[in-house]
């Protein structure tokens, strides 16, 4: 069954809808994950009062004109879903990281987040982030650096998690 001019448009107000009202926004890859796998993610996602979504790419793209998270443009390549809540960004970091841990054929491509309270929350959700990975994911400075594969940087009042890959690098 085709998609429709209107369901398009009818996605892209709720996509709009959803980037603008969140705090966080995480993208992930779940190429991989079989049904059983990913009604356990959601679920646990419900319990973080976090939501969850599959995206098409070119749609999510023009959703993120104009919001917080525009620098996540250019990740939204091959299987992409979107992980993301207005209230508890900790929640939602702990949350993923706990269960990539479990299923690693889950990886998270990118994370952003426009951080309204206060500091000690955003080292929050960057310790989660750190403990997710071997060598460390990011580190707590306000100038750009890189660990491993990803850089972290601080654009304002904005904490942006971005991974690179050989190719493009991370910018």
């Amino acid at each position: 069954m085709a998609v429709t001019r209107a369901d398009k448009a009818a996605e892209l107000q709720q996509l709009e809808a959803a980037f603008q009202g969140s705090e966080t926004a995480i993208l992930v890859d779940y190429k991989g994950l079989n049904v059983p796998q990913v009604t356990e993610l959601r679920r646990q996602l419900r319990s973080a009062k976090a939501s969850y979504k599959v995206v098409k790419n070119t749609l999510a793209k023009r959703a993120l004109k104009g919001t917080s998270f525009e620098a996540l443009d250019k990740h939204f390549e091959g299987t992409t879903a979107v992980a993301y809540t207005a209230t508890d960004p900790v929640a939602l970091a702990k949350t993923l990281t706990t269960f990539v841990k479990a299923t690693p054929t889950l990886t998270i491509k990118a994370a952003a987040a426009a951080f309204q309270t206060s500091p000690r929350t955003c080292g929050k959700w960057v310790s989660r982030f750190r403990a997710s990975s071997e060598s460390g994911l990011l580190d707590r400075s306000s100038a750009p650096r890189r660990v491993g594969k990803y850089r972290l940087g601080l654009r304002g009042r904005r904490l942006l998690l971005l991974r690179g890959d050989g190719q493009r690098g991370a910018r």
